[in-house]
């Protein structure tokens, strides 16, 4: 037998890489016919000419999975000369066929620059350059509102849900303030979002300001509201702190690395918005690629501190650093969704992750092209900080109330927390944290402990985990009774959560080539194997005609029991229909397909 084509079931042993025994069969099957066989379980199995997907891709180990995306944040590229200098005329064809710099992402905060070219898309010119972004955005139906302020040269174009075509919505040029445009949305949905940014010379600028139907003003555009196609990219989303404990979120990038064996040595990556390069924290994100199913030891090493969950799963969580060898987990075949705390206090920093033991990889690094940057929603964060100064009075308390983002329906998986205080008597003063929705949880108690002066104290909590992500959190200190007052000089908030856009589209579908079956008599069962995860499935259809022309019309059967013959009539053209969907946390994958038929002698 050879995999996606049609052979007499005798030639041979089917090739196994998912460890499936095809059935053995004689040619001249029991009951009359030869016996046939056509398969479908590698990529170029798949990838036949006349194939079709929608929102799937084909895995590297030739599987149909959903399209993995990007969520939070824009795909950005970039090119060392600037590709156009009047706005409204600009063809993005041209931008978008130009040799780029390179590949990164943005989540569509305002950039000011007064030297040097935009970050993290590989651009080595201070001057005469492109940027430009692309994705989609969540838009509501209704009146709403763009302005766009560039220096030198930029537009915005939109795409209707399912249109072909793009509208540009505002340009900009020359960094003059202008009015907003106003424009309505017809539909609500994901629209295609496309943004150009252009400069020749001296400083730039880029502002994108949006304002939604109902919306009080205008603000940038909502990180929740975005997502892009991930199914060419490699490597991890990386968001960077300014401290050591993932507390004062600053700016995000597409880490380049070629395995997952960072060192950042005085070398920041200018996108992550880190201005000391001492101590900091680097948070990377994404999903890892496992092959072989099995049992697997995981080899980490970090300097200074780090935090790794697989699958929302902590492997490890330590603050010390220091090379050490995970507990053993099972993981199957296929994507994981994967994060990865750097913590760092002074001095060098680094950290490495790979495989201490198991059925592949031992011995190595994670290499870059087992990763891709699609961010599970079972783990995410939102984070928030106040760096003014609030008294606190003797016997009284000072609160510092920070609003944070998160999808509706976002529910806490832990919070990090922290405050930095000067008080005579620390050991009278407890910490607690509100959630939106009131609850409260004690994070730090009054510790009996003689402390005077200005410390900073950073924890971690389960205690308010199933809260809402998303609203006012505050943090309070509140003084036990020491009679003496302080001041509370700031305080930051990160929680993590579950929730939001998923990691993948939620359901794909793959259609096969046409194939000739020849003189077809029976068509005797359709098997298949599939990732079989809660909250996901995988469903098969058929569809058969006398030629082939004619299938195209002809309706699909209903889906297929698994090990029986097809509700279908037999034809000598059949086609396969292949779905897989998800809830949104787990990715399914369906392995392979084969179709047992028999033809006459």
């Amino acid at each position: 037998m050879i995999s996606g084509s049609t052979t007499d079931a005798g030639d041979g042993p089917a090739p196994t890489p998912d460890g499936l025994a095809p059935d053995a069969a004689p040619n001249t099957a029991p009951d009359g016919g030869i016996a046939k066989v056509l398969r479908l379980d590698s990529c170029e199995d798949f990838k036949v000419d006349g194939s079709q997907l929608s929102n799937a891709v084909i895995e590297p180990w030739g599987a149909l999975g959903p399209a993995p995306l990007l969520t939070q944040v824009l795909v950005a590229h970039g090119a060392d000369m600037a590709l156009f200098s009047d706005p409204v005329q600009a063809s993005w064809d041209d931008i978008s066929r130009a040799r780029t710099s390179g590949v990164g992402v943005t989540t569509l905060e305002p950039i000011v620059l007064t030297t040097g070219a935009p970050p993290g898309v590989g651009l080595e010119q201070d001057n005469d350059w492109t940027w430009w972004a692309e994705g989609e955005v969540f838009i509501n139906a209704g009146a709403q509102q763009w302005a766009l302020r560039a220096d030198a040269y930029a537009f915005l174009d939109l795409a209707a849900p399912g249109a072909t075509r793009f509208e540009r919505v505002i340009t900009a040029q020359n960094d003059v303030a202008q009015p907003p445009v106003a424009w309505q949305a017809n539909v609500t949905g994901w629209y295609r979002i496309r943004i150009a940014w252009a400069n020749s010379a001296g400083n730039s600028r880029l502002e994108l300001l949006h304002r939604p139907p109902g919306g009080p003003r205008l603000d940038p555009v909502d990180r929740d509201r975005l997502r892009a196609p991930a199914d060419d990219l490699n490597g991890l989303v990386a968001r960077g702190f300014e401290d050591a404990h993932w507390l004062d979120g600053r700016g995000v990038g597409l880490s380049r690395d070629r395995e997952l064996d960072i060192a950042l040595n005085g070398a920041l990556p200018a996108e992550l918005g880190l201005r000391d390069d001492r101590t900091f924290s680097v948070r990377w994100s994404g999903q890892v690629r496992i092959n072989v199913a099995g049992e697997y030891r995981f080899a980490i090493d970090s300097d200074d501190g780090h935090r790794i969950r697989i699958d929302g799963t902590p492997l490890s969580d330590d603050l010390n650093g220091g090379p050490q060898v995970s507990l053993p987990i099972t993981l199957d075949t296929g994507w994981h969704d994967l994060v990865v705390e750097l913590s760092n206090v002074a001095g060098a920093a680094s950290i490495r992750l790979g495989v201490e033991s198991g059925p592949e990889l031992a011995g190595q690094a994670i290499p870059r092209e087992r990763l891709r940057p699609a961010t599970g929603r079972r783990e995410r964060v939102t984070a928030g900080s106040d760096p003014r100064a609030h008294d606190l009075p003797a016997g009284g308390e000072a609160a510092a109330a920070m609003a944070l983002a998160a999808p509706i329906g976002a529910r806490v998986t832990g919070i990090d927390v922290g405050v930095t205080v000067d008080h005579p008597r620390w050991q009278d003063l407890e910490l607690v944290v509100q959630a939106p929705d009131g609850s409260t949880a004690q994070v730090i108690a009054a510790s009996g402990i003689p402390r005077s002066g200005v410390f900073t104290e950073r924890r971690a909590s389960a205690r308010l985990n199933g809260s809402p992500a998303s609203g006012t959190w505050t943090v309070i200190v509140r003084d036990g009774g020491s009679g003496a007052a302080g001041t509370l000089r700031s305080a930051a908030i990160t929680v993590h959560y579950h929730g939001g856009e998923p990691a993948t589209a939620l359901s794909g579908a793959y259609e096969s080539r046409i194939y000739d079956l020849g003189a077809v008599f029976a068509l005797d069962r359709v098997s298949w194997s599939a990732r079989a995860l809660v909250g996901t499935e995988a469903r098969v259809f058929m569809r058969t005609c006398a030629e082939a022309k004619q299938c195209a019309t002809e309706p699909w059967s209903p889906p297929l029991v698994p090990d029986q013959a097809p509700a279908v009539p037999v034809r000598r053209h059949m086609q396969l229909r292949l779905e897989v969907r998800t809830a949104g946390d787990l990715v399914p994958a369906l392995d392979w397909v084969q179709v047992d038929y028999r033809v006459t002698e």
